[in-house]
């Protein structure tokens, strides 16, 4: 991708193959950088939203600024499981819990048979667990509330 870069540095499609790459190395600071510039040039790639969003996820930036570009994702190829399964990830990691339960039931509407549907609603599951266990005091809340059933927020 550099290569090819120097003879067209204005190749969003080249761009963003650099930073997937640099964030498939463990560079996402950088990786973050080079998706920016790729979507300063065309901002209708659904694949380089989806890895600035897990770049950013990784250490190069703020859970708000991955959940926003994970949505451009979506928002660009709403029938991609995989930038819904990176939405959801990105909105956990937000403290958004009822738009990732409900980004991961989504999954399972617009891809049926994809893994990632269950994949992402177990991760929904674990935060709750991770948040119970960190407040103890809202789990028995949840318990009593419940009378003991399943807590869905």
């Amino acid at each position: 991708a550099r290569a090819g870069l120097q003879s067209d540095p204005n190749n969003a499609e080249l761009l963003g193959l650099l930073a997937s790459a640099l964030h498939a190395d463990g560079h996402a600071r950088e990786a973050r950088k080079w998706t920016e510039r790729s979507l300063a040039i065309d901002p209708n790639q659904a694949w380089v939203h989806d890895v600035r969003a897990r770049a950013i996820l990784n250490g190069g930036g703020k859970a708000k600024e991955a959940v926003e570009s994970a949505s451009a994702a979506v928002k660009l190829a709403h029938t991609h499981a995989y930038y819904r399964y990176t939405l959801t990830r990105t909105q956990l990691e937000a403290k958004q819990r009822k738009a990732a339960q409900a980004t991961a039931e989504s999954i399972r509407t617009v891809a049926p048979a994809s893994p990632l549907g269950p994949l992402s609603q177990a991760l929904v599951e674990i935060d709750r667990a991770k948040f119970f266990r960190v407040h103890p005091v809202w789990a028995v809340v949840a318990v009593v509330v419940t009378r003991g059933a399943v807590l869905l927020f």
